[in-house]
């Protein structure tokens, strides 16, 4: 019904010339989704409700659907999950964020699998129910202990926002149901909707709520970073500075300045009404940016961005080589004819190294003396500039190109251009590079 209306909104919108806004739309959905939809259902709900416990019959469909599709999907998650866990246990090492999404996409299609079969785990033929219902829940032990870990990773690095805030209620949600079904001999599945329900309402009401928490989380973190002048906490600082002017607005930035926020934030709203909502935006930021003397320049991921080039780049002296490849940066792989045999040149993904094969006969260069070497130079301004050109340099060939035999085969890598560029993660600088070379042959 949305659909239909949708592009009945939209045909009249444009045949007419209306201009409707897209809150019209949203309107509509809200309207359909929440208004009728739930007429919709009730209207199929008998008069006398104790009828509804008669009903014996199970939809085929369902089971079918639960048995073959939700149960194996779940299993394929539960494999990814397990392994990468006995990964995290050989490495020692956090698990990353994503982590998270997977656990409750598994809990969430257990627990939906074991609804939706409740009704038949009585009857005969069916006493696999009750051992899927043990092992799901003995399952989700060890992913509840990951997930606190990706949980625990998160909040750490970053504090509370509304997002970790649900993630968190989530995780200590599922930890609940999971112990009551493993400890309980009653499990009433009527505890399942009951306890979301009430954990929903602690999540989005009072001082306890999503808002509230993640606000004085991050409002808290900004007060530890404000003295702070290094690349990093600049960073940190315009990031939460962000959140906090994007997420609650002007106010939440009140315990920094003297300045009335309140009434800033009204003049804004009142004065600027014709602006687009991003310029607005963009308004408040650069006024809270201004105020808290914080430079809204240092506070992105990218640190630094160069490139450099050999000076005779496009010009090769082929002298004494039988061969000559390009290979751009954008290539990840190369396949070409030297003579009878054939070359294959594949990139890394790093960007940092190549992988030649000739014939039979295989070899990896590895571009991190050089780029080490470009870096230190750039960081002691040793690199000549390129005149017209911000951030290119020049190099000396001879320190960007390598001699290598392979098989019958001299190869000579001359790298002619390499793009550098760095950026910051939880304090630690991360480099990556991509690069361009002419690759001879004799």
């Amino acid at each position: 019904m949305f659909i239909g209306l949708a592009i009945a909104l939209f045909a009249v919108d444009h045949l007419f010339s209306l201009d409707l806004r897209e809150k019209y739309y949203q309107n509509l959905f809200f309207i359909l989704g929440i208004g009728f939809n739930t007429l919709f259902f009730l209207a199929g709900v008998p008069t006398q409700i104790p009828s509804l416990a008669k009903y014996a019959d199970y939809p085929k469909g369902l089971k079918i659907f639960t048995q073959y599709v939700l149960i194996p999907l779940m299993g394929i998650y539960l494999l990814i999950l397990l392994s990468y866990e006995l990964k995290i246990i050989i490495d020692w090492e956090l698990p990353k964020g994503i982590v998270s999404n997977l656990i409750i996409g598994y809990a969430f299609f257990g627990i939906l699998s074991l609804l939706l079969i409740f009704p038949i785990r009585s009857q005969e033929g069916h006493t696999w129910i009750q051992l899927f219902s043990r092992f799901f829940y003995f399952t989700m032990v060890p992913l509840l202990v990951l997930l606190g870990l990706a949980t625990y990773k998160r909040i750490n690095y970053y504090g509370i926002t509304e997002l970790r805030y649900f993630l968190l209620v989530l995780a200590c949600w599922l930890t609940f149901i999971t112990v009551y079904f493993l400890v309980s001999k009653g499990q009433h599945i009527k505890l399942i909707p009951l306890s979301l329900c009430l954990c929903t309402l602690f999540a989005i009401y009072g001082p306890q709520s999503a808002s509230s928490i993640s606000k004085n989380s991050q409002i808290a973190r900004l007060k530890r970073l404000m003295p702070q002048s290094d690349r990093a906490a600049n960073m940190e600082k315009g990031s939460i500075i962000r959140y906090l002017v994007n997420h609650h607005g002007l106010t939440a930035l009140q315990s920094f300045t003297k300045r009335d926020l309140t009434a800033l934030e009204h003049h804004f709203n009142q004065e600027n009404d014709t602006l687009a909502s991003y310029m607005l935006d963009k308004q408040k930021l650069d006024t809270a940016f201004a105020l808290l003397s914080v430079d809204p320049n240092q506070s992105y991921q990218n640190t630094k961005s160069y490139s450099v080039s050999t000076s005779n780049a496009g010009v090769t002296d082929v002298k004494g080589w039988n061969y000559l490849v390009l290979l751009d940066n954008y290539q990840r792989e190369r396949k070409v004819m030297i003579g009878k045999d054939s070359m294959t040149i594949t990139m890394g993904d790093d960007n940092r190294h190549l992988d030649i094969q000739i014939g039979k006969n295989h070899m990896a260069i590895k571009l991190d003396s050089i780029i080490g070497a470009i870096d230190k130079a750039y960081e002691h301004k040793q690199l000549v500039s390129q005149k017209g050109g911000e951030n290119h340099y020049y190099y000396p060939q001879e320190k960007m190109q390598f001699m290598k035999t392979i098989g019958s085969y001299t190869i000579g890598v001359f790298v002619t251009d390499i793009t550098i560029y760095s950026y910051f993660t939880h304090s630690k600088e991360t480099t990556n590079s991509s690069f361009r070379a002419t690759i001879l042959l004799k």
